[in-house]
């Protein structure tokens, strides 16, 4: 019986693959009067996928306006403004980008920067990948002496067969003064009424609390801006340590927070639908807002709520920029949200039950990716064991599990592995460790392998590094010594590249680190 079931999967998995492989490329166009939007806001930049579409109005601020997964629509179009192009801050909705902090320009924001006609370039546009580059005027508003001369640019990138949205912000000072200290602050309006139903309370934000945060007396948020209506606020909302936001839209209040993990959530409870929102905290930088990385704001008798994250403030010297990056995903989830990954959301963490000679495991999520989970199982030192079934998943439909497994002997740990369909590894979704009592914790990290960063010493005497990591990883390239030359870091699989320049004649230590691994190779460089 148990051979059946997993050969029933496999087909099902196989037949996901073929269907995905033929659909699932990426496009990119211009559009005229896109969703009867009328002709003022063209030409529309439309990127579609076999999950998701994305759109992007260069008139309005560079803005994008939509980011659906199949007909799911988290973020809010004004439709009093549908087709405007007003020269002063509007409440239009969509993403745009803004600069921090507010107390340096005031109320309201900078208009060129915030609602200027953005220049559209098609930097990329293959069945993989779709990327466009936006950007903006130079702000040159008398009323706004300090960010005089600054200039957004925005380069947003879709991918084929997943939810994942790149969106690569810089801030440039393009003047002849050094201004005053500034940070980029993106904001995204999402929906906050549902089916015609103008306040929603099905409509929420989730987000990881600092546990170190010293934020609002140690509870890891702060009240900003005097708005202090925090009828709308629930701590531990997702479980331990998540904070929610719940929509009533009846409340005017702005909360910030020092989110060091580098995700929240918009979750449309109702409809069952999440967007995330990724990003890298960088320690030891100045935040604004108190030290916030993000925050979330709801304004009185309003039907949306603004999903917001904060980049580092900096001093920008004339000709001197900064960028901050992001990973925008969608799933289907009802929340709440407990955790996110790279494979998904957590919205209920998986469990295991002692039965018998068997254990039941249970849990619920949602993916990002169209492939297949597998049920790993691993000793205590991380080195896998079995694999004992397969799942296919699509970022369409909610991953629930309830199963009965035999556990293999010497088990400590159980994983879900998460696949593309294409067979790379995603990220492990969720895991839980396995003991005669259930339930113990956490599992252990897999074994970071030296074959998960792969070096090589170039003609030209440079370093090229690929690390092949699907969590939040860290590279520092040293000497002997100790001397740091280089220090990388990153979230997904990616290159990097060190010159020659750097390098001298003898042996560097190439270091990588994941959560409490790591690995150290040494590499001969020769004269």
């Amino acid at each position: 019986m148990m051979t059946r079931i997993i050969l029933l999967n496999i087909y099902v998995i196989l037949s996901v693959g073929i269907l995905f492989a033929q659909t699932d490329n990426v496009s990119l166009s211009k559009k005229s009067n896109y969703h009867s939007w009328g002709t003022n806001w063209d030409s529309e930049v439309v990127m579609t996928n076999s999950l998701c579409t994305l759109t992007v109005v260069p008139k309005i601020g560079g803005r994008t306006m939509q980011y659906n997964l199949g007909a799911h629509a988290p973020i809010y179009v004004a439709s009093g403004e549908v087709g405007e192009t007003p020269t002063t801050y509007t409440i239009m909705g969509g993403f745009f980008t803004n600069v921090s902090p507010q107390s340096s320009w005031n109320w309201p924001p900078p208009p060129l920067l915030t609602m200027g006609a953005y220049t559209p370039t098609i930097i990329r546009n293959t069945a993989d990948t779709c990327s466009v580059l936006l950007q903006g005027p130079v702000e040159t508003t008398s009323s706004y002496p300090n960010v005089d001369g600054l200039q957004f640019k925005r380069t947003v990138t879709m991918f084929a067969a997943s939810t994942r949205i790149n969106i690569a912000m810089t801030l440039v000072n393009k003047g002849t003064t050094t201004p005053v200290p500034h940070g980029i602050w993106d904001i995204t309006e999402c929906t906050g009424g549902t089916q015609g139903i103008a306040y929603d309370t099905m409509i929420w934000v989730y987000f990881p609390l600092n546990p170190k945060s010293k934020l609002g007396d140690g509870r890891g948020y702060v009240c900003l801006n005097g708005f202090t209506d925090t009828t709308q606020w629930v701590k531990n909302a997702g479980g331990a340590g998540i904070m929610g936001i719940r929509y009533k839209g009846k409340a005017e209040s702005l909360v910030g927070a020092d989110d060091i993990a580098g995700w929240i959530c918009y979750v449309d409870r109702r409809d069952g639908y999440t967007f995330v929102k990724r990003f890298t905290y960088v320690t030891g930088a100045t935040y604004p807002d108190s030290g916030s990385s993000i925050s979330v704001y709801t304004e009185n008798n309003a039907s949306f709520l603004e999903v917001e994250v904060k980049g580092p403030i900096s001093t920008l010297a004339p000709g001197d920029s900064i960028t901050m990056v992001e990973d925008w995903y969608a799933a289907r989830s009802p929340g709440p949200i407990a955790s996110v990954n790279n494979a998904g959301v957590v919205t209920r963490r998986l469990a295991a039950q002692p039965s018998g000679d068997s254990v039941d495991v249970h849990g619920s999520w949602g993916v990002f990716y169209p492939g297949y989970i597998k049920l790993v199982f691993v000793d205590a030192s991380g080195s896998k064991l079995s694999m004992v079934d397969s799942s296919a998943v699509t970022p369409l439909d909610s991953f629930v599990l309830n199963k009965e497994l035999d556990v293999p002997p010497n088990s400590s740990a159980l994983y879900l592995a998460d696949y593309a369909i294409g067979g790379t590894f995603i990220g492990n979704l969720d895991s839980v460790a396995l003991s005669a009592a259930g339930i113990v914790g956490n599992g252990p990290a897999l074994r970071l392998q030296k074959s998960d960063t792969r070096i090589t010493l170039r003609p030209d005497g440079s370093l090229a590094i690929a690390a092949e990591i699907n969590e939040p990883y860290s590279i520092e390239v040293s000497r002997l010594d100790g001397k740091r030359l280089a220090f990388f870091s990153g979230m997904h699989p990616q290159h990097f590249f060190y010159g020659r320049n750097g390098l001298s004649a003898g042996i560097c230590l190439v270091t990588t680190r994941v959560a409490k691994c790591m690995t150290v190779q040494k590499i001969f460089v020769g004269k």
